[in-house]
């Protein structure tokens, strides 16, 4: 851990005693008390009706807190990117064009910054696999990079676990990828210009809208370790991992099965729309269970070579298990009502039994839930950005920056109490998730929520975890 801020909190709070003791010993009847700290939440970040108002460059707004960053990118602003459409607090449609133009064009110069802070990010979820933190030195992140499957992570002693190696291989593998025009993960009132990414299994990919290469560090940082987040959460990783021929053509897919891979001019499946991505992204890997029928023709047909690699599932996911125990628990609810529901669908004017429930949960893993899923990766996305904050040193307002999507839901939400997004928890919820880590709310001098939802990234295996290191991957400063 970098003790930069740390000595300057550490000298505020020893001040801070020195005053109050001195106090004291001139008023004893009067002793003084330091002000309860707010809680990490809406409060912390620019307000919903400032950013309402600002442009989708928060940056350029003096009024949001933030400055220009150094590295030359965008702060997304989700809030004003939704209030547009009201023209009682939004700013116009007119007003907005210019603007969803400059970020939707993507520079040359500009991509291979973003896709080098990806790679860092891939490095830094891989480390924190193996030990907990990403404040790795420059000769174990080489290291790191060049991690074997079957070998150690050189010069640090950690031996990793077949679980671990596994989510390694995956991380390895994943591909960073644009996102085709029309790309769901992009569909949005102006899908060029949102920054969002979304990670596709039976492709292996983690496809990049054109926004996201022209946002600054930290919001790349925030949403690409979330995308990585389901490359290894524990629904995703008990499914195995296939190995795809590369260079073969559409026709050699179709062949295989013309009504599964064929693509149709409308509503195709999301098979066909995965093959595409496949084909269009030379992808040499897929993810998913083996029991399905896509996988099936796939490892079936030997025009298209796919094969499943041995080993590959994480059958009893441990490595996240206290996170995963909390985040069900939290979400007990909205799963006994999908079981219910599924449990219907399963009974013709008859009665729901107990037998079928249990089938249903057989079925339905408590694991598998959307909100889960996504709850895990803004958990463990939140780590990550916290432990590079303090690699890097970063100020608040860059901090700020990492979680401005999460303050757009948030927003969104206040704005419409009635509002829950299907398969995501609440905006509330997620901006309260990412700003729980101790080190951040230290850096907004805040106190992290006692939520009960709220369910902090834990790693288990502790005889793993080696001591933090200066820098995530040698000594960059603040990119704001």
């Amino acid at each position: 851990m970098h003790t930069g801020l740390a000595s300057l909190a550490l000298t505020y709070f020893i001040f801070s005693a020195v005053q109050s003791q001195a106090a004291s010993a001139a008023s004893p009847t009067k002793p003084t008390s330091a002000p309860a700290r707010r809680t990490c939440d809406e409060s912390v970040m620019p307000s919903c009706e400032v950013l309402a108002k600002a442009p989708l460059d928060a940056s350029k707004d003096p009024k949001t807190g933030f400055t220009h960053p150094r590295d030359g990118g965008a702060i997304f602003n989700l809030t004003g990117f939704y209030s547009h459409k009201d023209s009682d607090i939004g700013i116009s449609d007119a007003e907005l064009q210019p603007q969803v133009d400059a970020l939707s064009a993507v520079a040359p110069k500009r991509r291979d910054i973003s896709l080098a802070v990806m790679e860092k990010v891939r490095l830094a979820v891989m480390a924190t696999v193996l030990n907990g933190t990403v404040q790795l030195t420059d000769q174990e992140a080489k290291n790191l990079a060049s991690f074997s499957k079957s070998g150690k992570w050189a010069g640090t002693g950690i031996v990793p676990t077949a679980e671990q190696l596994q989510l390694i291989h995956r991380l390895q593998t994943v591909g960073f990828k644009a996102a085709a025009e029309g790309e769901f993960a992009c569909s949005r009132d102006f899908p060029e210009a949102f920054p969002n990414a979304a990670y596709e299994p039976k492709s292996h990919t983690v496809l990049i809208c054109a926004g996201l290469f022209n946002v600054t560090e930290p919001q790349i940082v925030g949403i690409v370790s979330h995308e990585l987040g389901h490359v290894i959460d524990p629904c995703t990783s008990m499914g195995s991992v296939f190995r795809l021929d590369q260079g073969k053509e559409r026709k050699d897919y179709v062949d295989c099965d013309p009504d599964l891979f064929a693509m149709p001019e409308e509503h195709p499946t999301d098979d066909q729309h995965a093959l595409e991505n496949v084909l269009r992204t030379n992808s040499g890997y897929a993810v998913g269970e083996s029991s399905e029928i896509y996988f099936k023709k796939l490892t079936g047909c030997r025009k298209v070579g796919a094969t499943e690699e041995p080993n590959s599932s994480v059958a009893r996911p441990s490595l996240f298990a206290s996170t995963m125990s909390c985040l069900t628990k939290g979400n007990e609810k909205n799963y006994n009502d999908e079981v219910n529901m599924y449990s219907l669908g399963k009974v013709k004017n008859g009665q729901v039994t107990e037998e079928i429930k249990r089938q249903v949960r057989s079925e339905l893993r408590p694991s598998c839930q959307p909100r889960v899923q996504e709850q895990f990766a803004d958990s463990l996305a939140a780590h990550i950005v916290s432990e590079w904050s303090e690699a890097k040193s970063w100020p608040a307002q860059s901090i700020k920056a990492a979680f401005m999507m999460q303050q757009g839901f948030a927003c969104l939400g206040k704005k419409s109490p009635s509002y829950e997004p299907q398969g995501y928890p609440v905006g509330h919820i997620r901006l309260l998730t990412t700003l729980n880590e101790p080190s951040i709310a230290r850096k907004l001098s805040c106190q992290p929520s006692t939520d009960p939802l709220l369910c902090p990234l834990q790693i288990s295996g502790a005889s793993n975890s080696v001591a933090s290191k200066p820098a995530v991957s040698g000594k960059a400063k603040s990119q704001q």
